[in-house]
């Protein structure tokens, strides 16, 4: 190869080129060259780019002068004997560089009549690079001619034959015959990544992108190839963007093909005709790997499959099968201990029994104790032993009740740890009750607390429905995922199994109550609806003087809890005064003073700074209030329920900022407004935050100005 390529290369170092300007046949005169800062592909001094601009311009001359329908009948060797075709190729790109497009097109009509060797186009290929060659191939998008397209497919073709000439039999044939379908494509793709061909691996992929595979296809593609081969072609710089492209294409496309209820079917199908000779045939492990490529889809035909098997043995082999997809998966077979239907659930406990390690034992509290649970006595036993072999005895359905109440608090106060992933989604399964199926969900952060809380919550109350300290937390959590259900501002559906009769075994003033004191806002917000869908005007009328549940939720530091007790007092309709009845004016005053647009209050002693400050929150939809002390601050953040955040500089005084913190968090219209407090104190770089709450302790967040973050708040 280095042989080839210092004869093919050698004379091109010493050849002429010709400038051409213009169309047709007009040139520049005898006295045209290149100046020193040309780029050219191999000539490396002026004298050797100048001298191939001659032996060019004679050949495309001479080339002119011929008739089109004679210039075929004229031996290749008369062509070379001019020029050669990596010296024409090296010209036609200078050509272009110098800005000279149409001439370098003509001088490109040429390279048919040279019968270019495979050994020739690899080597010219390889010599001009990747984006000369792309520039051929987007100049023959502008121009009406096909000439340029002809000549790099040549290009191409060739080098891929001269390729295929050096891989192993049974590689030439991907390369041999040019790739048509999307199987081999991405099969010659496969085999010109590794030899690092970066101009051919793009051509071909943006072929096969063109053809829009089909999901089967992709899938077969994904086997074939592998995910490490893959991986490489998506990840590899000189791919892109064709690369990452494709293979995101492939693998979107196979995971359809994977997750498709009839393909898993038919790998489910597949797997147990095998029966017992699973462990004795190679071949039964290929319907395996087909369910694992399904991922969680299979898991819930699994499932579906595992609550209709009533014979133990082949139950307890599907069972293996799911935790063999490993993970976390074993939380779906924990999951379906909730289903009403029998085989499923008792399938599931027998092989969580077996697999399930000792701190899971909670998980057969509900078994044991719940009365509408029906366990064969076999199972029964297990299920005991597992217990209290776990926990060192038996405990009492009082004492199982606790922990999972201690389990939904820890959830609820978030003081077990949950795992988000890069996006900020924590990935579970859960119990669909309605579609009796096992379902993988992912959840923000809070909604998976708040969906943890109340199932442990739920489970508890059912062991131990007449404990108060475990039926409040229960609906406490249940009001909380209502409120949540279809977002804060949405209205509340009444319709959500268990809500009804939550609402029919407690009163909604003392979890209205219980939530504004223990700072359950959500809760409390649809305690304050309940209220007002009672529609009794008695719960206006004071006890002992005081103001009832209801007045006293329209000073809830929480704005939506404030709006939603005054809507429950305005469908109460009150005919007479009552005491507190100035809260609710007040309470309509302020909201009829919102606009709906989200509000910052920027402060700082030089208003053109509070500008500047607010000027990184524009793009987040914000208007602007600014201020240049902390008292304008506090009037501004306290005249309207837009205002969603205060950035107050430590410089702003009367008061000072931690005096405006204290009163601030001590006033219901801003007690929740997020504060940024800006200082320049470097000693506290390290626990830097920016619009975070500050909690009932009054924690002043502080950034300071030579932050980072300082420079781009938003």
């Amino acid at each position: 190869m280095q042989t080839l390529r210092f004869r093919l290369f050698f004379p091109a170092m010493f050849g002429a080129l010709l400038i051409f300007a213009g169309l047709g046949v007009s040139v520049l005169g005898q006295d045209a060259t290149l100046d020193d800062d040309v780029a050219a592909p191999f000539a490396s001094t002026t004298e050797e780019k100048n001298a191939l601009l001659d032996r060019a311009r004679a050949a495309l001359t001479w080339f002119r002068a011929i008739d089109r329908n004679e210039r075929g009948n004229i031996a290749a060797t008369d062509y070379r004997q001019r020029i050669l075709p990596m010296e024409l190729m090296q010209a036609a790109a200078l050509l272009k560089e110098k800005g000279s497009p149409d001439v370098s097109r003509m001088l490109r009509e040429m390279l048919p009549y040279f019968d270019v060797t495979e050994a020739e186009c690899f080597e010219i290929e390889e010599r001009l690079g990747e984006k000369t060659l792309e520039s051929f191939t987007e100049e023959a998008e502008i121009l009406s001619g096909d000439t340029a397209t002809n000549s790099t497919t040549r290009i191409r073709n060739g080098a891929i034959r001269f390729l295929a000439s050096e891989l192993r039999p049974s590689e030439k044939m991907a390369l041999l015959t040019p790739p048509e379908t999307a199987d081999e494509i991405m099969k010659a793709v496969g085999f010109l990544a590794v030899t690092g061909r970066p101009v051919l691996v793009r051509y071909y992929l943006e072929k096969f992108l063109a053809l829009e595979a089909e999901p089967e296809d992709c899938a077969r593609i994904a086997q074939s190839l592998g995910s490490a081969r893959l991986q490489m072609i998506a990840r590899n710089p000189h791919f892109e963007p064709q690369g990452d492209t494709a293979v995101r294409y492939i693998y979107a496309q196979a995971r359809k093909h994977w997750t498709d209820a009839d393909e898993i079917a038919a790998n489910l199908a597949d797997w147990e005709g095998f029966e017992n000779e699973r462990k004795l045939k190679p071949e039964s492990r290929e319907p395996l790997r087909g369910l694992w490529r399904g991922e969680r889809y299979s898991v819930t035909q699994l499932l579906d499959k595992l609550g209709e098997t009533t014979d133990e043995k082949s139950a307890d082999e599907l069972a293996a099968v799911i935790l063999s997809f490993g993970g976390d998966i074993r939380e779906a077979l924990a999951v379906s201990l909730q289903s009403d239907n029998d085989t499923l659930r008792n399938n599931a406990a027998r092989s969580l029994v077996a697999t399930a390690p000792p701190q899971d034992a909670f998980l057969f509290f509900p078994l044991l104790y719940d009365e509408a649970v029906s366990l064969p006595d076999e199972l029964r036993k297990d299920i005991e032993t597992k217990v209290r072999l776990s926990a060192g005895k038996l405990p009492t359905p009082e004492e199982a009740a606790a922990n999972l109440h201690i389990r939904a608090k820890d959830y609820y106060e978030r003081n077990r740890p949950l795992k988000a992933g890069p996006d900020g989604y924590v990935r579970f399964w859960i119990w669909n009750a309605e579609e009796e199926q096992a379902r993988y969900v992912r959840m923000l952060l809070p909604a998976a607390y708040r969906h943890f809380s109340y199932r442990y919550a739920g489970l508890a109350h059912r062991l131990a429905p007449e404990n108060p300290t475990i039926h409040r937390l229960y609906l406490v959590t249940l009001f909380d995922r209502v409120a949540h259900l279809g977002g804060l501002d949405a209205p509340i559906d009444w319709n959500v199994a268990g809500l009804e009769e939550a609402l029919a075994e407690t009163t909604p003033e003392l979890l209205l109550l219980d939530g504004m004191e223990s700072r359950h806002d959500a809760a409390a917000q649809v305690a304050a609806q309940a209220l007002g869908k009672k529609g009794d005007p008695a719960l206006l009328v004071p006890k002992n003087g005081k103001p009832t549940p209801l007045i006293r939720a329209v000073c809830s530091p929480n704005r939506r809890v404030r709006f939603a007790a005054l809507e429950a007092i305005m469908t109460l309709k009150p005919e007479k005064p009552f005491a507190g009845s100035s809260y609710v004016i007040d309470a309509l005053v302020w909201f009829s003073r919102a606009d709906g647009v989200p509000v910052l209050v920027s402060a700082h002693p030089k208003t053109s700074e509070a500008a500047r400050t607010f000027g990184f929150f524009i793009e987040q939809g914000f208007r602007g209030e600014l201020a240049v002390t902390s008292g304008e601050a506090m009037r501004k953040a306290a005249e309207t329920p837009d205002v969603e955040m205060l950035v107050i500089d430590q410089l702003c005084n009367k008061p000072s900022v931690s005096n405006l913190v204290t009163e601030m968090r001590n006033d219901s219209r801003t007690h929740d407004i997020p504060i940024a407090v800006l200082t320049d104190k470097t000693s506290l770089l390290d626990d830097a935050t920016i619009a975070v709450p500050f909690d009932a302790m009054q924690k002043v967040d502080r950034l300071s100005s030579d932050n980072p973050f300082a420079g781009s708040l938003s």
